[in-house]
């Protein structure tokens, strides 16, 4: 019994032909490289072939630097090549370049008691963010517009968005070593 990545194996060890299937070993999962399901629904769905090299990535110093940018999950279609990590960086730059303030804006906003407005504010964040692939921004912002909407103390939520605050930081000091876009400032 195969699997359909082709692979032959049953839970990681190679699979015995003339062992019975049972529902114990038949579920068994195993570690998959990104390019590998694309490649595979390429053979079982006629019209979406993807192509060893298409579903590969780009692995050079920005690649891999993005990776280890903390709260930041940048998604195997924008590192494919070098043109879509450039793609990528310009609109993550952008990003933090017109959200990086956020926080300051909402705490101005809970201070002069415009919760509506700083609901806004967070939601719009949590869904810019979430769409960049900066998943702990999005998480905070999310955070803090649950806190709005339930009523939170104002106190509370501007200590979330001080921690929402250090994370676009985090991000954006990162962003700013970046390698290969010097002369790029994300401040705005």
């Amino acid at each position: 019994m195969a699997n359909a990545f082709g692979s032959g194996t049953r839970r990681g060890r190679k699979m015995d032909q003339s062992a019975p299937a049972t529902p114990s070993t038949d579920f068994g999962g195993e570690p998959v490289a990104p390019a590998t399901p694309a490649v595979a629904r390429g053979q079982w769905l006629h019209g979406s072939a993807v192509t060893d090299k298409e579903a590969s990535v780009c692995d050079n110093e920005l690649s891999r630097a993005l990776l280890a940018v903390p709260g930041l999950d940048v998604g195997h279609v924008w590192r494919r090549s070098a043109e879509r990590l450039a793609d990528y960086c310009r609109q993550l730059r952008r990003f933090l370049s017109l959200h990086g303030q956020d926080m300051t804006q909402l705490r101005r906003l809970v201070t002069a008691g415009d919760r509506e407005a700083a609901h806004i504010l967070a939601h719009q964040l949590k869904g810019i963010a979430g769409m960049i692939g900066a998943w702990q921004v999005a998480s905070l912002a999310n955070e803090i517009g649950q806190g709005l909407h339930s009523g939170a103390d104002d106190a509370i939520i501007i200590c979330m968005a001080a921690h929402c605050e250090l994370a676009l930081a985090s991000i954006m000091e990162a962003v700013e070593s970046l390698p290969g876009l010097a002369g790029d400032s994300v401040a705005a």
